[in-house]
């Protein structure tokens, strides 16, 4: 349960604001959507090894690009020089 003091010389647009924080924080909307209806074990199932999939689809991705350094380009300014005199 999320509860929220409203501290002395707070404003409660603050408090509400940390309460809103905490709330996602702890992912209690979260939950009541996915509790709004009801989902068979089987869709639960598909939709836990979907992410698992995912999850691991992207570490893989980030350990091949580990190495890959990209390199800086530098666009030449025409109207630069360096023997520019003051």
């Amino acid at each position: 349960m999320v509860e929220v003091k409203v501290r002395e010389g707070e404003n409660l647009e603050d408090a509400l604001k940390r309460f809103k924080r905490e709330v996602e924080r702890e992912g209690i909307l979260r939950d009541a959507r996915d509790k709004m209806y009801y989902k068979p074990d089987s869709v639960i199932k598909k939709e836990k090894n979907a992410y698992i999939k995912r999850r691991l689809e992207l570490r893989k991705k980030r350990r091949e690009n580990k190495g890959f350094v990209p390199q800086k380009t530098f666009k030449s300014n025409k109207n630069f020089s360096n023997n520019k005199t003051y």
